[in-house]
């Protein structure tokens, strides 16, 4: 009993946020606590349908790391285009399934820092109205994981 009192009259750690403006992709938002290591600076970008496509670039305190910075600014401008080898790619692998991206939507995307590999890594989450997803992992541009649920 007196463990739940104390958990109840115990301070909390307290979510704090900072904002960044980007030149390319405007306001770049964290969120965080004060203990925390890793920070993720996120952003929504609007897409041809109802839905909203969600960003998330590692970096620091400061800002997103500078190489993943440009990373995501040369990838996003090329989505078509890797939505098209991200197609050629379900072509190969699901062929029974017949998927046709044209019916999904990118939801999420992530860039990070792979310290292993020391390369800029993203990975890309394709959903469709009948709550299907496609997730893609890409390292050095080159897709190492996709699957399909």
């Amino acid at each position: 009993m007196f463990k739940f009192l104390k958990s109840l009259f115990e301070k909390k750690p307290k979510e704090l946020s900072k904002t960044i403006y980007d030149s390319k992709f405007g306001k770049l938002t964290t969120d965080y606590f004060e203990s925390d290591e890793y920070f993720y600076w996120a952003f929504e970008v609007k897409n041809k349908t109802e839905n909203a496509t969600s960003v998330s670039i590692d970096g620091t305190l400061d800002g997103p790391f500078s190489e993943v910075l440009s990373k995501a600014y040369l990838i996003m401008d090329s989505l078509e285009l890797i939505t098209k080898s991200v197609q050629e790619e379900l072509n190969l692998k699901f062929q029974e399934k017949n998927i046709d991206l044209g019916k999904y939507y990118i939801d999420d995307i992530y860039f990070f820092k792979d310290e292993e590999s020391n390369s800029i890594c993203y990975d890309l989450e394709y959903f469709s109205d009948v709550e299907e997803m496609i997730s893609v992992e890409f390292q050095n541009d080159k897709i190492i994981l996709i699957e399909f649920y």
